[in-house]
Order: C-alpha cells, then structure tokens, then sequence
C-alpha cells in the first residue's frame, strides 16, 4: 500500500466533477422531505402537495443509492484493497455518528426531554442509545425526548437507510474478494440480481409483507444501476439523448405496475449524467463535501425547533432547518470527516501494522510453546530452533566468570551438554553464524576470548571484554 495522488485530499476535494453539488442538492430535498414528516407525523394526508413531497423524498433517497454503486465500484477497480476499503467506509459512516449521537443524547436531550435530571441519567435507554446509533440503528429512543411532537419519539429517524447503505457495503466487499467486478462477470451477477428482483416484485407477495425487503430491494436496484453505469461506462454513453430516453420510458410506463424500476433507472441515469459532466462549479469543489452532514443532523434540529415552537408552519420550519443543518455540516466536515478521510490511508497502515504485530506474536508464541514428552513432564522444552545462544549467570561465591555468554544449543533431552570448561588450544570459542539460526538471531552472538587452559578463578569478569579478549598481560 502507498500513498498516491489520488488519495490526497487536495485531489479529492478539486475533480471535476459535479458529485458533490449533487449529492448536496439531494440531501436538501430529502432534508425538506423529512421535515414534512417532523410537522405532519410520519403518515400525512394523501394531498397531492404533500403526496409529492413524499415521492420526492424516495427519488433523492435513491439518487443517493446510485451515487453510491457508482463511486464504489470507481474506488474498488482503482484500488482494490478491501482492507483500506472497509477503513475507507468506517470513517466515513460511523465518527460523525457517533458525535452527533453524543451531542444529541448528552447536550440536547437533557434540555428538550420531559424527565428530570435524575431520571434521565437514569434510564437505561441513554446509556445505549450512543452505541447503537453509532452504527446506524434508528429506532432507539431517547427517554423522554419529543414525546409530544407529531412523530413520536423519533430522534433520528432519517438513519434508517443507513442500514441498507452499509449491506451494499458489504455486498460490494464480497463481491471483489471473489475477483467478480470485472467486465465479464458483473454482467452475470447483476443480471441474476435482477431477475430475483423481478421474481420477487411481481411474482410473490413477499414486497408487500415485509417492509425491510420492500426497501432493501428498492434501494438496491438502484444501486445496482450505479454499478452497471460505472462497470459498462465504455459501452453505456452518459448523454442527453440517453436521458430523454429513459424519462421517456419511466413517464410511458408511470401508470402500470412496472413503474418504479423505470423510475429508478432514469433517477439514476440522470444524476449520473449530470454529475459527470464537468464540474459546473468549481470552486465549490474545493470547500467539502457536506452532503452526509445534513442527512445526519436535520432531522434532530427539525423537532428541536418544532418543540421549542409547536405552531410553526411548514415553510418557516424550513427556512430554519437548512440553514442550521447546512451550518452543522460545514463544522463537522473541516472538524471530523476531512481530517479523518484525510489520515485514512495512515489509519489503515496504522491498522495494518498492529494487526501485523499480533499475528506475528501470534507465531511466535506458538513456535515457542512447550511440547514436553508423555513420558517425563519435567525434561526441558523441544524448540524447534535448534541453535540459540544462552546466557549464563552463576551465583556470585562461584569460582567461575560471571556473565559468561557460552555457545550452547538447544537439544532433545535426552542429549549431553559438555561435560567441562576446558578450552580448546588457543582459548577461542567461535560462534559460526550457521550455528545461531535466522539472521535475527545473530544479534546476540559473542566471541569470548580466553587464555589456554581451564579457566583460572582468579580472573574477574571486568578483565574479559567479548568480542576483544583478555587484556595484553599474562594472566595466572
């Protein structure tokens, strides 16, 4: 892994390319979508004012979905490490999260709940909210919290798509660990996942039964169209003409039963095209991307300032909510998303490094694992690196040299160690690498050099120096 000029922030924040102008744009339509909800409740009327505010909210739901597959697949066949990946998508989701759940259950909740201090640091629903909302779980409630607001006890309900965000995720990890994101096999996966999308859309009822696969299914149609328009991007052109053909087909198809799959790929073809024209504003570029910002924190500050004013109108509430939402955004994106996408890559080689080190003690502790014989559980372990160096310590009444560093060797044991001191001619013990195992292993070998003859007790350990022998004089 390195670092390369497309990992720079300075990159990054300067292509040409709209993504981040329209994913910001998206996330102010779902914004004011949602904040129909905070006034409405979750099930308004079937007005046709607020019944398209609410399509709306599903269409910019599912642009954000296809801006998604595509950018995914772009990251992935750049640089197919699934391991800075998975950091790549950990700091991008779950940090700001976990802020914005602090500051919501610890700063805000306090102020806007109908309990007491003591009960509210008391109940056990505080306590858990943080953990699981950090990894987008929106049905935890804060005690006492908006409990009288039209929506119930939402906190923040507008992480329920998260969810799905984070199985295409993982989807999409899988799908390159198998090496299946080339040219020649997506077309065989993604056209099985259509077909079970088919199959299960307009042959089983299994769509209007469970509401997690109506969506997750939705959701992931559009992705999938994200995937196929960045995979195929030399075969499918991104034009004008290819968007007056697919709004045609999703406004032939708006009254019969195959309409939303139109829909979905005309949402998604526009944005796209449109996203990958070159840059319409440039300069906005370079200032950040805040679209994930105002998903995360409009939906807290519409019923804050719903339970602070009850009677407020639709339209005032949103000449609140975007600008405070759209201010929120911009701190969080220069104090916690840019410099934490920023390190990403030096995260992931921090995360590498450790994970490296544990399975490196891992072998090691292992290697040197004790393997004693059946037969005799006091013997002296098997090491299966025959040769280390070992240092010896005597006591200090012995009458031989302290510190002594001998050549010895592990061995089985029933094998002999030397049975004396006494020196070959010319006093000079070698310590061959061969004998010391790996090359780290040298690092500790010696050479002592001693006068002929057994050792005498009257030299000190002072007088011998390893590695430059005894001293000059003759020793007795």
């Amino acid at each position: 892994m390195r670092i390369t000029e497309a990992d720079s922030p300075a990159t990054d924040l300067s292509r040409d390319d709209n993504f981040k102008l329209m994913r910001l744009l998206t996330a102010l339509v779902v914004a004011a979508t949602h904040s129909l909800w905070v006034v409405y409740g979750l099930h308004p009327s079937n007005d046709w004012p607020l019944n398209l505010l609410m399509q709306a909210s599903h269409c910019g739901i599912c642009i954000f979905f296809g801006f998604s597959g595509y950018l995914i697949t772009k990251s992935l066949s750049n640089r197919p490490d699934l391991f800075r990946y998975g950091v790549a998508r950990f700091l991008r989701i779950c940090p700001l999260l976990f802020v914005a759940s602090v500051i919501m259950a610890f700063v805000v909740g306090p102020l806007v709940s109908e309990l007491s201090f003591h009960d509210y640091y008391g109940d056990w629903r505080l306590w858990a909210y943080v953990p699981f909302s950090t990894f987008a779980y929106p049905d935890m409630t804060l005690p006492g919290v908006f409990v009288n607001a039209p929506s119930e006890s939402e906190v923040n309900i507008s992480l329920w798509t998260l969810r799905y965000e984070l199985i295409a995720y993982a989807g999409m990890a899988l799908i390159a660990a198998l090496g299946l994101l080339g040219q020649r096999f997506v077309w065989v996966w993604a056209g099985a996942a259509i077909f079970a999308y088919a199959v299960i859309t307009y042959l089983t009822p299994l769509r209007s039964e469970v509401a997690f696969l109506d969506h997750g299914l939705r959701f992931g149609f559009a992705f999938l169209m994200g995937i196929l328009l960045f995979s195929y991007r030399h075969i499918i052109p991104l034009n004008f003409f290819g968007v007056v053909f697919v709004v045609g087909l999703a406004w032939l198809t708006n009254s019969s039963g195959y309409m939303e799959p139109f829909r979905i790929i005309a949402l998604t073809y526009t944005a796209i095209w449109i996203a990958t024209k070159p840059a319409l504003m440039q300069p906005f570029n370079r200032l950040g991307d805040f679209s994930y910002g105002v998903f995360v924190f409009h939906w807290p500050i519409a019923q804050v300032v719903l339970q602070y004013n009850p009677a407020i109108s639709y339209p005032e509430l949103l000449l609140n909510v975007l600008p405070l939402a759209l201010m929120m955004a911009i701190l969080s994106w220069y104090g916690i998303e840019r410099p934490l996408l920023s390190s990403k890559t030096l995260i992931a080689w921090r995360l590498l490094g450790v994970w490296s080190g544990l399975r490196q003690f891992g072998r090691r502790a292992i290697e040197v694992m004790t393997v004693y014989p059946e037969d005799d559980l006091t013997q002296s372990p098997v090491i299966h690196e025959p040769h280390r160096l070992q240092r010896e310590t005597l006591p200090h009444d012995s009458s031989h040299i302290e510190g002594v560093f001998k050549a010895t060797a592990y061995h089985p044991p029933h094998s002999e160690m030397m049975p004396d001191r006494t020196l070959p001619a010319g006093g000079h013990v070698p310590a061959p690498l061969s004998q010391f195992g790996r090359q780290s292993d040298t690092k500790i070998a010696r050479e002592v050099s001693l006068p002929r003859g057994p050792v005498s007790s009257s030299i000190s350990a002072s007088q011998i120096s390893p590695g430059r022998g005894v001293p000059p004089r003759r020793l007795r």
